[in-house]
């Protein structure tokens, strides 16, 4: 199915999609699940913002591996 289901599957999609566009310096803003996505991205290295900005997101929930994981650029 190609159904996107997770947090996970979307910052996958995120990813291929900024690799598909060639994106090289970007911003990422989320809201709400849209924000939860980007900080799994960016948290994952799976994407590199030169900024995250966040409105009213939501959280990575119990994932103790991210939460300790600092983000290096």
């Amino acid at each position: 199915s190609d159904l996107i289901t997770s947090v996970e599957e979307y910052a996958n999609f995120l990813s291929l999609f900024i690799k598909k566009l060639n994106l090289k310096d970007y911003v990422l803003v989320g809201h709400s699940m849209g924000g939860q996505i980007n900080i799994f991205a960016t948290g994952n290295n799976l994407v590199k913002p030169s900024s995250l900005i966040l409105l009213a997101s939501a959280g990575v929930r119990s994932n103790k591996k991210l939460i300790k994981k600092p983000i290096q650029y």
